[in-house]
């Protein structure tokens, strides 16, 4: 009785501020410091149209290199396109469009996953979307995406690559 008739007596105070941040993006920063804004990093404003106009360049290309494509459902986990060669035989490709400018990409774990159980059949298109327009697209094997990753463990949910060390990595489509 004695403890609830303590708890019953308690007074509490008005909350203590302790702390405030203030969050700025980079690019503001950069803008307000003097830097040209041609230097300043370009990101993509609206990234469901860069992965659209992404998807669409290697559709694209892969009708010019006689396949047959098709786009996978926007959760599909893995791959964004099957594409059929005239053989019959199956090319699994993920593709990963980022705005002229970036630096780096992010697959996910499940995408990794599926370039390292099938690296013959998996490609990895890395697409640089122009603000202007125009899209530049190389191809990377699934054996090198599989092992540029590193050993992701099993709480990974993405991996940070480098895009310039990949886009060396990567040829152009064929």
């Amino acid at each position: 009785m004695h403890e609830l008739d303590l708890e019953a007596a308690l007074d509490p105070k008005a909350p203590r501020i302790t702390g405030a941040a203030l969050i700025l993006p980079q690019g503001y920063l950069d803008l307000q410091s003097g830097v040209p804004a041609a230097q300043v990093a370009q990101h993509a404003k609206n990234t469901t149209e860069v992965d659209e106009r992404a998807v669409a360049a290697v559709m694209a290309t892969e009708i010019a290199l006689g396949r047959q494509p098709v786009e996978m459902p926007h959760n599909n986990p893995g791959f964004d396109i099957r594409s059929e060669r005239s053989d019959g035989h199956l090319l699994f490709i993920e593709v990963k469009g980022r705005i002229s400018g970036s630096d780096t990409f992010a697959p996910s774990y499940s995408q990794v996953m599926h370039a390292r159980n099938s690296p013959e059949n998996h490609l990895l298109a890395l697409v640089e979307v122009k603000p202007e327009g125009g899209e530049e697209l190389r191809y990377v094997s699934g054996e090198a995406f599989a092992t540029a990753a590193g050993e992701p463990g099993w709480a990974t949910t993405s991996i940070t690559m480098d895009w310039a060390q990949m886009w060396h990595e990567g040829v152009d489509p064929r």
